[in-house]
């Protein structure tokens, strides 16, 4: 009876322990989840993470005296936003890469072909506050952006437009049901633009006059599975950039080519993108 007693004792023990740490176990657990993750993104009790990964095409129209240039093709996008726990206060960027063709056509382009293969980048980090709630936020944001256009004819021979901007921007979203719609609107000073020609690109034409931006962007984003969302948008750009300051060419091969006055006219630039992703 003593031994009975004694086997009952332990199992009892055991099983008791088996119960505690499997407890144990399940309260770590849940309150690992409770502070990873919300809604949709990462988060700890201080901060949020928020990522986004996106794809699709772009449509180009810059135009000047003599000079125009149309554009296609596709894209990619990477987003990534830091929020604190309420949702009062953000850091995020929005990448995008494009590839395509562009057509040119105009004598300020004499130097080269009508169809050219076209790379840009877009860099914009932001920075802002939600003067509304959690639930349907409004950002006022501040705003730095950096932009490249990259445009090849043979073998290398082309230019390029890079542009550095300040400037202040809007964004928020307003819950519709199991989907939200987005936006955002901004504008830019551009204090900063030059082009880079020839085949090695040394060639730098500096843009004395200061440029501007405008940018505006509409969506909707639904959730699919836990904590994951769809979410498709499009989005619009308008820059006008100054004209170019004179820049003496050699054009052909190394140095045995003629001598050229260059010279960019000021454009207006024009850039539509539609993009389908999904992110947390």
């Amino acid at each position: 009876m003593q031994t009975t007693k004694s086997i009952s004792k332990d199992s009892s023990v055991q099983g008791f322990g088996r119960k505690s740490f499997l407890s144990r176990l399940l309260a770590i657990c849940t309150l690992t989840c409770a502070i990873s993750s919300n809604a949709f993104g990462i988060c700890n009790e201080y901060l949020c993470l928020n990522i986004r990964a996106s794809a699709g095409g772009w449509y180009g129209l810059d135009s000047g005296t003599n000079a125009k240039i149309t554009s296609y093709g596709w894209l990619v996008g990477a987003y990534a936003r830091i929020t604190d726990d309420k949702e009062r206060l953000q850091v995020l960027t929005d990448v995008k890469i494009g590839l395509g063709d562009s057509n040119l056509s105009g004598s300020a382009f004499r130097l080269y072909g009508s169809k050219m293969e076209d790379l840009f980048y877009i860099l914009p980090i932001k920075a802002g506050f939600n003067v509304a709630n959690q639930r349907m936020p409004f950002f006022i944001n501040l705003l730095y952006e950096a932009e490249k256009y990259r445009r090849d004819y043979e073998q290398g021979n082309g230019f390029k437009l890079q542009t550095r901007g300040i400037g202040a921007e809007i964004d928020g979203k307003f819950p519709l049901g199991k989907v939200s719609l987005e936006y955002a609107f901004g504008a830019k000073w551009i204090f900063d633009s030059y082009y880079n020609i020839s085949q090695t690109y040394a060639n730098r034409a500096e843009i004395k006059d200061s440029g501007y931006g405008l940018n505006g962007s509409i969506g909707i984003s639904m959730p699919i599975i836990d904590r994951a969302l769809f979410f498709i948008k499009v989005s619009g750009r308008y820059s006008y950039i100054g004209q170019s300051e004179l820049l003496l060419h050699t054009s052909g091969a190394g140095q045995t080519g003629a001598i050229v006055n260059v010279q960019y006219p000021a454009s207006n630039n024009i850039l539509a993108m539609l993009e389908i992703g999904f992110g947390f």
